[in-house]
């Protein structure tokens, strides 16, 4: 197991720490509120342009890798 954050981690996280509301988020990102609270609970993979639109609206800088890994571990 790894002590490193998957990106559902980090994206719920990031969100809840700018008091950012799912409904809010997804207006920045043009990305389906369902669609966010399944990437949050690790159901599915991002594409790497929902990891570019959540990064820019939440103001990150994400590696490369992130959000290809471990999630769907939890599933």
């Amino acid at each position: 197991m790894s002590l490193e954050d998957d990106f559902c981690d980090i994206l719920k996280k990031a969100r809840f720490g700018q008091g950012q509301g799912l409904a809010a988020l997804a207006e920045l990102t043009h990305i389906e509120p369902s669609n966010l609270e399944s990437l949050e609970k690790g159901q599915r993979l991002p594409t790497k342009a929902e990891i570019q639109q959540i990064s820019r609206a939440l103001h990150l800088r994400l590696h490369s890798q992130i959000g290809r890994a471990s999630c769907r571990e939890r599933v």
